[in-house]
């Protein structure tokens, strides 16, 4: 569907606030009365598209997993298929971890990369775990359970280049 453009003039502002005549504010009630309607259908097509589009990369990506494809071009279109992971942290758990062990090697709840949020400063764990600070195995193995990688799957259609004869 093409895009319907609608073009009345409308009266222009100056750097300061202008009051509009009664003229200028029946062309832009005008305007207005023109765009709604479009914009609503157009907004309205885009989403039933968009719905369409969804449904089918869902299943693009389904069939590239089963046929295990990670790119192919098809009538001048280029697809390419992969799966990224993605660390997703447990940080409720890894911080009642964190405080516990701290607590009992330091007899003190400031722990130097649990923040004022009570978020984990990932670079200062990382540091105090490479340095030796937290060197306990156990712990060490209950904040790894704690990291999980999530599977990220990305598909990307474009017009293929035209090759160079």
């Amino acid at each position: 569907m093409a895009r319907k453009v609608i073009e009345v003039e409308t009266p222009q502002a100056e750097a300061k606030e202008v009051k509009l005549t009664a003229a200028g504010k029946k062309k832009l009630r005008t305007r207005l009365d023109n765009l709604i309607p479009v914009y609503g259908s157009n907004k309205t097509e885009a989403d039933r598209l968009k719905a369409l589009m969804e449904d089918d990369n869902k299943e693009i990506k389904a069939i590239c997993k089963q046929l295990a494809l990670d790119k192919v071009e098809i009538d001048g279109w280029e697809m390419t298929y992969r799966v990224d992971q993605k660390h997703n942290i447990d940080e409720d758990k890894m911080l009642a971890i964190l405080k516990s062990y701290w607590a009992k090697k330091n007899g003190s709840m400031e722990c130097p990369f649990i923040k004022t949020k009570e978020y984990i400063d990932q670079e200062a764990l990382q540091d105090a775990i490479f340095n030796g600070d937290i060197a306990d195995k156990k712990v060490l193995m209950e904040l790894k359970a704690c990291d999980t990688l999530i599977a990220q799957e990305k598909l990307f259609v474009k017009k293929a280049k035209e090759k160079k004869a």
